[in-house]
């Protein structure tokens, strides 16, 4: 400090070790900002459809087999086309409203099983298609809509609904031990 010449302070020439925790930092945001935006457009593109661009159906059954693998009748051309009509016009809206105007449909512009499980799979939501499938057994006491459900769950519930009407000849059908053990019960009681 005695005998010690002043000297002014001198910037340190870009890229000396006191910019390393910065250039890290920044790096380190960079990567972070990429992969926000890259997660982004994934998300986009996953939930983005143009309007003008119709999705169409893959869970439509025409012409499904039962166990035995004997074929069932296939939908006629009118349903086939009224099927259409009806998923165009269900674009858009929840899976709610979807299963009601296709039940509804099923209901009242069906004269087949075929006819009807055609238009109940026009719902995306397997378990609202099953729903539209055991409604159409338990009205019309047929289990031929039941044999389409996939879920075995949801198939012996099907068939339970039309047990319950006493059509007990379809206990054998179920596949559940809860639902053989319910429908013991019932046929001994």
């Amino acid at each position: 400090m005695v005998g010690e010449e002043y000297q002014p302070y001198q910037e340190q020439p870009y890229g000396t070790t006191l910019d390393k925790p910065k250039k890290k930092i920044n790096f380190l945001l960079l990567i972070i900002i990429g992969l926000i935006i890259i997660i982004g457009f994934t998300i986009f593109a996953n939930v983005y459809q143009p309007k003008n661009q119709i999705e169409t159906p893959t869970n439509i059954v025409t012409n499904t087999t039962t166990k035995t693998d004997t074929p069932q009748e296939t939908p006629s051309d009118e349903v086939a086309v009224m099927a259409k009509k009806l998923f165009e016009e269900n674009q858009g809206k929840s899976d709610d409203d979807k299963y009601f105007a296709i039940l509804d449909a099923a209901k009242t512009k069906t004269t087949s099983v075929a006819d009807a499980i055609l238009i109940c799979s026009l719902n995306s939501n397997p378990s609202y298609k099953n729903y539209c499938l055991q409604e159409m057994a338990e009205n019309q006491l047929k289990p031929d809509y039941c044999e389409v459900i996939a879920d075995p769950k949801q198939r012996d519930d099907c068939y339970m609904l039309i047990i319950l009407q006493g059509e007990d000849q379809y206990c054998s059908k179920l596949v559940m031990q809860e639902s053989k053990d319910f429908c013991d019960k019932l046929l001994n009681s």
